[in-house]
């Protein structure tokens, strides 16, 4: 199989999924190679169903340009340690699922950034590998790497992401980011 993953996101009347690249997969609550495992979003509906309309796909170029703008905004903001400038790339009830907890909420997800580029980990690349949308709904799929300095000085950590945007506007809010590290290379 070309993929270690898929991620479906779905109502009744259609279904999309989103393969992960042979890159990694869920192992044990840690992202890791060779094994398949198929990850299903049962729940997506919580974080996308209020907006979900009928729409048209997008073109690939399309929603490639929404992810890469949405990547850019967040490394520009968190590389400039302006916390409320990634927040404010979240929708008012975003959720954030990370190694360290679910955190909901403008203010949690803040302290969250905040406590990371203050441990030592104030830059971040991030690379969409795969985007869809269909309507006022886009998903990616994606990778990172951190940076760190200070006490992290010479560091790295990586990981795996994935992200739904919804269409506020002009302008694609996260409303889900779900995130995890890479398993510390031996």
């Amino acid at each position: 199989m070309g993929c270690d993953a898929h991620i479906f996101i779905g109502r009744l009347d259609w279904v999309a999924s989103i393969s992960v690249p042979r890159a990694s997969v869920l192992k044990g609550g840690i992202m890791t190679r060779g094994f398949w495992i198929p990850l299903t979003f049962v729940g997506v509906g919580l974080a996308a169903a209020p907006v979900f309309g009928q729409g048209t796909a997008m073109s690939q170029t399309d929603a490639m340009q929404v992810a890469n703008g949405i990547e850019n905004k967040w490394m520009t903001s968190y590389n400039a340690g302006n916390a409320a400038g990634v927040v404010a790339l979240f929708a008012p009830d975003g959720t954030f699922a990370a190694t360290t907890g679910v955190l909901s909420g403008t203010q949690a997800i803040a302290g969250a950034v905040t406590a990371r580029i203050n441990a030592g980990w104030p830059k971040i690349t991030t690379t969409v590998l795969q985007a869809h949308a269909v309507g006022d709904v886009a998903w990616l799929l994606g990778g990172y790497t951190y940076t760190g300095s200070g006490p992290n000085d010479g560091k790295q950590q990586s990981g795996n992401f994935a992200k739904v945007l919804t269409r506020d506007g002009a302008d694609w809010r996260i409303r889900l980011l779900i995130g995890n590290a890479a398993p510390p290379k031996s």
